[in-house]
């Protein structure tokens, strides 16, 4: 018996030994991750800082690792918890009150509070790019240090709510006595310095040399949301790295040389073309984010020719998107042609509008454009080379405007934040089609600053407007969802609007030093560290 005890204390000494050396092992392995610079090569410059005032992805992208939100979206696209702790709602779902996680610190070291939280509110609503979306918060009151209240001009399911708080870029959380300070929403240098630019992320801005780079850097006292693993935007994220930069590389081929002979860690938006470059590469790997971009083209519907519904119509009946989708993505891997505003593996994707889509009815498009009256004048198509897939989309549909549809089409090719400035300040009458994508719609309410009128977009129909805003009320997924295929079919084969061009991938070059990396949305570089 005594020899038997004898023996069970010596297994279990030795199971604790091997447990201290497997976890102090495991200690030291994540331990060892921290530390390096890691450097990105993207080829699209930023035209702001300005998280709060531009949709433009790459301010995005970068602001994910500098500012959070109350919520973030998980990598189902459901909402979590992020700034806040937990929220209560009122039974008439128009009061919502937010209690936010105390001791959260931002960049200067000040703890966030309540205050912060509405100021961030209150700039969004006047100026911000969302602020459409948000029409529905009346007020934000401040109840105690820890506590925000929102109050709704009308009912508002949580998950509308939750979407409101959440969708992406979101509503980043800043320091009170800053937000008063920063300009509506500039886009230039001027009136953005980095002391004004303060979040509570993982990283925090260390410098910005326009048409070169972005340098981020760890905020030493950032801790680490425990509540969820990392997941999507949202969860546990973790700085390992001691430095990024964000450098703009407009070749497509300077990224990939780059990264091939070690000046870049990852080199973002290749052409489909290098995907077998970069698997005959040991040092190399490709990466394909998906979901990411639904191409579009919008229309100016201001001026003529396509304030005229017909052209319009015309335009997307007339075109092979089978031919611009290829083009773009250089690879029958990274496209999918679909007319849907959602990506097939989300629960918004619906197949309204197919019937309109990718028809190629050439004789029935030119029929269409004589009833307009269109007389030969030059239609310009406002473009940019920073993001070639676009540029390449742009070409294809400048070919096949002239060629097949007989028009007098021209491509305006400008750099990104000009085109961006375009749109702030409404330079709407400089260009008729604009080839753009937009990132992946989380939940439809991001449709809203693209669609609703008395956005940067030339386009206003006060009976869309209505629908959206009743998808906003729907009580179930159930009624929101109808609403939405509602509103999808209404654009594809009523208004036409926008040009719906497929949807798109990415290819991404990753050096297999870079480790932890994930294939969903972007560029996420919380809980990356290098080898």
């Amino acid at each position: 018996m005594l020899q038997t005890k004898i023996l069970r204390v010596m297994v279990l000494l030795t199971s604790m030994l091997l447990l201290v050396a497997v976890c102090g092992n495991a200690a030291e392995d994540v331990q060892s991750r921290f530390g390096g610079t890691l450097h990105v090569a993207d080829g699209a410059d930023l035209p702001t800082l300005d998280y709060a005032c531009t949709g433009a992805y790459v301010t995005e992208i970068i602001g994910n690792h500098v500012f959070e939100g109350l919520f973030a979206y998980n990598s189902r696209y459901e909402a979590i918890p992020q700034l806040a702790e937990y929220y209560e709602y009122s039974e008439d779902m128009k009061t919502y009150t937010i209690y936010l996680r105390k001791g959260v610190l931002f960049h200067n070291l000040k703890e966030m509070t309540a205050e912060d939280v509405k100021a961030s509110f209150d700039r969004m609503l006047q100026v911000g790019h969302r602020r459409k979306e948000l029409s529905d918060i009346e007020s934000v009151e401040v109840l105690d240090s820890y506590t925000v209240q929102f109050n709704l001009s009308k009912p508002v399911t949580p998950t509308v709510f939750l979407a409101l708080a959440t969708v992406e870029p979101t509503v980043p959380i800043m320091p009170s006595e800053i937000v008063g300070d920063i300009p509506p929403c500039v886009l230039e240098v001027g009136g953005l310095t980095f002391e004004g630019l303060i979040g509570t992320g993982p990283y925090r801005f260390a410098e910005w040399k326009r048409a070169e780079y972005v340098k981020l850097e760890r905020f030493e006292e950032y801790v680490p949301d425990s509540r969820y693993p990392a997941t999507g935007m949202g969860g546990e994220r973790i700085a390992y790295l001691d430095e990024i930069y964000f450098h703009y590389v407009p070749e497509e081929g300077a990224r990939l040389a780059g990264l091939r002979t070690g000046e870049y860690d990852i080199a973002v938006d290749l052409p489909g073309t290098a995907i077998m470059e970069l698997d005959r590469d040991p040092q190399v790997s490709a990466l394909v984010i998906k979901p990411l971009w639904i191409q579009v083209t919008m229309h100016n519907c201001t001026i003529p020719p396509f304030d005229n519904v017909k052209f319009r119509e015309a335009l997307q009946i007339g075109i092979d998107v089978d031919e611009i989708a290829l083009l773009s993505g250089l690879d029958p891997r990274l496209i999918s042609v679909d007319q849907g505003m959602y990506f097939e593996d989300q629960a918004w994707h619906n197949s309204e509008g197919a019937e309109c889509f990718n028809v190629a009815n050439v004789e029935r498009a030119r029929q269409l454009i004589k009833e307009t009256g269109y007389a030969g004048e030059p239609i310009s198509i406002m473009t940019t080379a920073d993001y070639p897939f676009m540029y390449r989309a742009s070409v294809a549909l400048h070919s096949q405007m002239v060629e097949r549809l007989g028009l007098n089409a021209e491509l305006l090719l400008l750099d990104w934040p000009t085109v961006v400035s375009y749109l702030a300040e409404e330079k709407w009458p400089a260009w008729n089609l604009w080839q753009v994508a937009v990132s992946v719609r989380f939940d439809p309410i991001q449709w809203m600053v693209v669609l609703m009128c008395g956005t940067s977009h030339p386009y206003c129909n006060p009976e869309l407007d209505d629908l959206l805003r009743e998808g906003l009320s729907a009580p179930t997924f159930e009624e929101r969802y109808a609403v939405y295929s509602e509103v999808q079919r209404v654009l594809v084969t009523e208004e036409f609007y926008p040009l719906m061009l497929g949807h798109l991938y990415r290819l991404d070059g990753i050096s297999d030093r870079v480790k932890g990396i994930r294939d969903w949305f972007g560029t996420l570089l919380w809980n990356v560290w290098l080898e």
